[in-house]
């Protein structure tokens, strides 16, 4: 539950800037503060719950368990780029005009930010879907390790003993 709330109040956060750039003009200080807290919300989340990064993580202290792709300062670079390419994409809100002069300018500007958003977007699919691999061959692990046929410990178990087990893991299980 706790999830879900917190994952809508990043896309909230990041509604009220695009609201406020549409509605206070150029000006507006508060669409500046309200940019920045919804770009550090947003990489926070990033970082903390689709890569699943922590301490350990980035600097190489990661226990056995989790099996990550990448070397630590990998994913120390991914993160810094998460943020700063996020902090780049906020200019996109802003009207370009104040950022740069002439049409030709303002074209090769907005080309640049929306290549430099799918680099972003790409990074954070690829940091994405190997937590998620991570986190399936835990659950995994763990699954094995927890059923009768896999336990090393049950290598000395008659077929007797191994019915019992195997009937008491089953009606411990939920029903699905």
């Amino acid at each position: 539950r706790f999830r879900h709330m917190a994952i809508f109040g990043k896309y909230c956060t990041s509604l009220v800037v695009v609201f406020l750039g549409a509605t206070q003009g150029s000006k507006s200080s508060a669409r500046i503060v309200v940019a920045a807290v919804a770009t550090i919300y947003s990489a926070t989340w990033d970082i903390k719950m689709d890569f699943a990064l922590d301490w350990k993580t980035v600097t190489g202290q990661a226990d056995k368990n989790h099996q990550r792709l990448f070397r630590p300062s990998t994913y120390l670079a991914a993160c810094m780029a998460d943020v700063v390419l996020r902090l780049v994409w906020v200019l996109s809100l802003f009207p370009i005009g104040i950022l740069v002069n002439g049409m030709v300018n303002r074209l090769v500007f907005r080309a640049a930010i929306s290549a430099l958003e799918l680099l972003r977007r790409s990074m954070w699919f690829i940091l994405r879907v190997e937590h998620e691999q991570d986190a399936l061959q835990l659950m995994k692990s763990q699954r094995d390790e927890d059923s009768f046929l896999f336990s090393s410990e049950q290598e000395g178990m008659d077929e007797s003993k191994l019915r019992t087990r195997a009937l008491s893991l089953r009606s411990a299980r939920p029903v699905e």
